[in-house]
């Protein structure tokens, strides 16, 4: 794999820059989600009147639409022959955080020797989300599983100081051992698209995406999520070679995909879902 290049740091300075100049001339707001669990297993979302999913075996559904979706587990680990090597992941749908959570403990095994080394390999990992999950909530539904319980429970610390205050919001933690740097950009799709292209943040994340976890509501639930510039963002901003995963089979989505550049490719879904879609970009359109 080729190296790629990422200006973490300047990204943070104006992503900050950007949601500060946008909150002075609108209110900010703070719009957590409103959940509950059906039959004390299903994770449901009174917003959008959808599912988050089950917690009965969430985390290998989520394995096997997101990372082995990405094909993570071939691309991984990186070639660090070429000094110093990244891998960027952007989600749209944070939620739960446990697509994060997998990611990084796949992240750790892979790279195990490189990590105990030193050896320069970095993972850079964005999420956004519009209705972030209460502390107290999140403690729950990370206790209601026993998958990964510990990994869950360190990483609730975590969360609980990257939650915003108000919205639209940027927060960021470094977990140093894994070189992993997680971004969460708290608002609304659309606002967070309207700040990162009205302020030319873009240009700093132009094919620079790896990896995208579509992981948002269905577009019947939430067409909101899929709207035009979260497909200018998969367009501009993924890499030829980068990949997308999504639950969602709607022809909406797979004619957006295919018109932002991408292969797409229907193929058997965890548990009761069918069918899942994944994503190739072939080429760069502006």
């Amino acid at each position: 794999m080729p190296q790629s290049s990422f200006d973490e740091e300047e990204l943070l300075l104006q992503l900050k820059s950007a949601f500060q100049s946008y909150n002075q001339k609108f209110q900010a707001t703070s719009n957590f989600a409103e959940l509950s669990f059906q039959d004390d297993k299903t994770l449901f979302s009174k917003s959008y009147n959808d599912i988050y999913y089950s917690v009965d075996g969430a985390s290998t559904e989520k394995d096997w639409v997101f990372l082995k979706g990405n094909d993570l587990y071939s691309r991984w680990p990186l070639d660090y022959s070429n000094n110093f090597n990244y891998f960027n992941i952007m989600e749209i749908g944070f939620g739960t955080g446990l697509n994060f959570l997998l990611t990084k403990m796949l992240w750790n095994k892979s790279h195990t020797s490189m990590l105990e080394n030193k050896t320069k390999v970095k993972l850079n990992y964005i999420g956004i989300e519009g209705h972030p999950i209460n502390s107290d909530d999140l403690f729950k539904i990370y206790n209601s599983s026993n998958d990964h319980q510990q990994y869950a429970n360190e990483f609730h610390k975590t969360y609980q100081q990257l939650l915003p205050l108000e919205m639209p919001a940027v927060s960021n933690y470094y977990f140093e051992k894994e070189n992993i740097s997680l971004t969460l950009l708290w608002g609304k799709i659309e606002e967070i698209s309207e700040i990162i292209f009205a302020n030319k943040v873009d240009k700093l994340l132009t094919e620079k995406i790896d990896s995208w976890y579509l992981d948002g509501f269905s577009p019947k639930c939430n067409l909101e999520m899929w709207s035009d510039n979260v497909f200018k963002m998969l367009q501009q901003f993924t890499k030829i070679g980068g990949t997308a995963a999504t639950y969602s089979v709607s022809q909406i989505v797979k004619a957006q995909l295919i018109k932002s550049g991408f292969e797409i490719k229907k193929v058997p879904g965890p548990n009761k879902k069918k069918e899942i879609l994944l994503g190739k970009k072939l080429s760069f359109m502006k």
